[in-house]
Order: C-alpha cells, then sequence, then structure tokens
C-alpha cells in the first residue's frame, strides 16, 4: 500500500483507495473538485515490500496515519478492489468513517463470480507484451468502446497508464490479498449504517450490476445511484459521480 497525504486545514477529509492496477491518475478529474478537503490517496491496496499483505492490516495501518496526522472521521471513495478495501476498513473502525461511497464494486465474497478473480494465471503473459497490446488488452474491458474509439481518449489512458505503470508483482500481490479476504474467516457483515453511497455503472463487464446489488444485503440503507457507463465510468464522465456525490455528502 502506498498512500499520499494532502492537508489543506480542512475540516472533513476525504481518503480515495484506488483499484487493481492501477493508481491515482484513475481518480485525477474528480480530485479537482475535493479542493476543499483534506484528501488520502491510497494506492496498491494489498501489496506491501515485495508481498502481498491483508486488507485488515492495511486498514490498521492506515488508521495509524490517519491519526498521526491528527486528521478526523473521513469519507471513504472506494473503487473496484479499492472498494474491498474499503468495507474492510469501515468494519474496522466505523467510528473513523463519516461516510463509504462504493464505486463499481461488490462484497469480496461475491467477486469469486467474476472472471476476473481467476486473471493471475495470465499475469506473467500479459505483461510480457508490447506496450500497445498490455494496454489494448488491459483497458478494453474497462473503458466503454465509444470512449475508446476517440484516438485523443485512447492516447490520453495510455499515457496516463505509462507515467506510472503497474508492476506484475505488485498485480500478483493484490489478487493474492483479495483471495485471502475472500476466504476470511471474518466475512463483511452486515450493516445498518445509512451513510453508505453505492454507484453502480449499468454496463460494468468486470463487476456486473446485478453482483454489485448485492452489497445492499450488507448495507440495506445505502443510497443506491445507478448510472450509464462501464467499470471506469467515473474517469470518462465525472459529472456522473460529481452530481450523486455531491447531493448524498450534502446529507451527512
Amino acid at each position: 500500500m502506498k498512500s499520499s497525504i494532502y492537508c489543506r486545514d480542512a475540516q472533513d477529509t476525504i481518503c480515495l483507495v484506488c483499484g487493481y492496477m492501477f493508481g491515482s491518475w484513475a481518480f485525477d478529474r474528480l480530485i479537482s473538485n475535493f479542493c476543499e478537503f483534506n484528501l488520502v490517496i491510497v494506492e496498491e491496496v494489498g501489496s506491501r515490500d515485495g508481498d502481498f499483505i491483508s486488507f485488515a492490516n492495511e486498514a490498521d495501518e492506515l488508521y495509524q496515519e490517519l491519526t498521526a496526522n491528527e486528521l478526523g472521521r473521513v469519507i471513504l471513495i472506494g473503487h473496484s478492489m479499492g472498494g474491498f478495501f474499503s468495507q474492510r476498513f469501515a468494519q474496522l473502525y466505523p467510528d473513523k468513517v463519516k461516510g463509504l461511497v462504493l464505486l463499481a464494486t461488490c462484497a469480496p465474497c461475491d467477486f469469486s463470480s467474476s472472471y476476473r478473480l481467476s486473471s493471475g494465471g495470465a499475469l506473467s503473459e500479459l505483461f510480457s507484451l508490447s506496450k500497445d497490446n498490455f494496454v489494448m488488452l488491459t483497458i478494453n474491458s474497462l473503458f466503454s468502446k465509444k470512449y475508446l474509439s476517440s484516438a485523443e481518449n485512447y492516447k490520453n489512458v495510455r499515457q496516463e497508464i505509462f507515467s506510472s505503470p503497474p508492476e506484475l508483482k505488485v498485480c500478483k500481490n493484490q489478487l493474492e490479498a483479495t483471495y485471502f479476504e475472500i476466504e476470511s474467516e471474518v466475512p463483511i457483515s452486515k450493516s445498518e449504517a445509512s451513510n453508505v453511497l453505492i454507484v453502480i455503472p449499468e454496463s460494468d463487464r468486470i463487476i456486473p450490476k446485478e453482483i454489485s446489488l448485492e452489497l445492499l444485503k450488507i448495507y440495506p440503507n445505502a443510497v443506491v445511484e445507478r448510472v450509464e457507463g462501464e467499470h471506469m465510468f467515473f474517469y470518462e464522465s465525472p459529472d456522473l459521480f460529481n452530481r450523486s456525490f455531491i447531493l448524498w455528502v450534502g446529507s451527512l
């Protein structure tokens, strides 16, 4: 796990938790709207010092970092695998969480039905490809065909990826941490919390909407927003997320 903390003497703090493989660039188009918040960005969940680390142990580390920086309750925004970590943190430290936002994610136990969980065996082959083939295979199921049909959009995403290129070992560790979470003897338990926002893209091919909707069994009082788009909808169309978030955060 890598974390970056930007203290702005603000009353509230947003903690962005990145998903599998991609770094903070995935949130770049949202960050400009968070200038009134302290900001924490968490990358590479599930990986530390060349080995995997459980989300629970990472949650302990993040809690200590937040406390050391005198940051109070946070609004956690977790995307995809970052959503798994965010759920674990919220369960372990509910008093530290002002709000929980889950983007294009599901309960870890439900992720076992996703084809992406079995992708670990092909990682070495993926990382041995040329840059162009790597990008093509990596992003085609994450972004909409319409978005990638623009040569300019495709070029921008490619540049973003290789501005901070993913590492094979980190990706393997992230998958290992996910396996560990799925098999946890203490699964994410039902919560009556009402400070939860679940944003579900209708055309997600990584975590289909049917799986995301299962989150309501854990968070029955959550606000659910269903938006057009795919797994990286908030990067393609940040306004889709911003509208939902602004209304929701104002109710906390």
